[in-house]
């Protein structure tokens, strides 16, 4: 979503949506990249022609740093509070919250082999399943990228159960909340992550709406993942 090319996602999308962002980012399939600073939820400063210091900027074949206490550009005035030291202390930081994202992406079968089901897109949510075959854990999430609070209704899903609970959310004080799916409630720029139970799977019936790179199945009894 970001290199050093572009804008940090807190510089071109809005801080509200930093979080969301990344959710969504650690949760979809794939391999995910993450520009530095991201992850603590860094925005751009502007850097005057004198204050460049890249070779390519500058159109110089060498650039080197010859100031002693001083930093290579400089730094955003919120440097004191956007830092990995303060974050790491704090468990609802951007930060804390990439971590704990990560982690699930690293442990949880079902984003490391499952299928990826978009279920809903509009205007403002994007919703979708994480699943695999013969793994009764499953995993829906429910982003608000719009600029006001959402009502989604996802009572069409019948492979969903009628009550979800919120795993984690980007707005801390939602975490374990119990939703009825046809009534999911979100703020703007609030990503949720809901694990359910079941071993009705979505994707048999739904092949258009669903991608996976290399199907996998999963025999629980065992605890082993194959090739189905």
């Amino acid at each position: 979503v970001g290199n050093h090319d572009r804008s940090r996602i807190g510089s071109s999308a809005g801080r509200v949506y930093v979080r969301a962002i990344n959710l969504m980012l650690l949760t979809l399939p794939g391999t995910p990249t993450t520009y530095y600073g991201e992850e603590i939820g860094m925005e751009n400063i502007n850097v005057t022609q004198s204050q460049i210091q890249d070779p390519a900027g500058k159109y110089n074949a060498v650039s080197f740093n010859s100031k002693t206490n001083t930093t290579w550009l400089p730094l955003h005035p919120d440097y004191e509070t956007v830092n990995v030291e303060v974050q790491t202390e704090d468990k609802g930081s951007v930060l804390s919250q990439y971590v704990f994202l990560n982690g699930l992406r690293q442990s949880e079968l079902p984003f490391l082999r499952g299928w990826f089901c978009y279920i809903l897109a509009d205007t403002d949510v994007f919703s979708y399943l994480r699943e695999l075959d013969g793994h009764k854990g499953a995993y829906l999430m429910v982003i608000n990228f719009g600029k006001g609070s959402a009502t989604t209704d996802l009572s069409a899903v019948q492979e969903l159960p009628e009550q979800l609970k919120v795993l984690m959310s980007t707005n801390t004080a939602n975490d374990g909340k119990v939703f009825q799916k046809s009534r999911i409630l979100t703020e703007p720029g609030e990503g949720l992550v809901i694990h359910y139970s079941t071993y009705t799977r979505f994707h048999p019936n739904h092949p258009a709406e669903c991608f996976v790179s290399e199907k996998a199945c999963y025999l629980e009894t065992v605890d082993v993942l194959y090739k189905c």
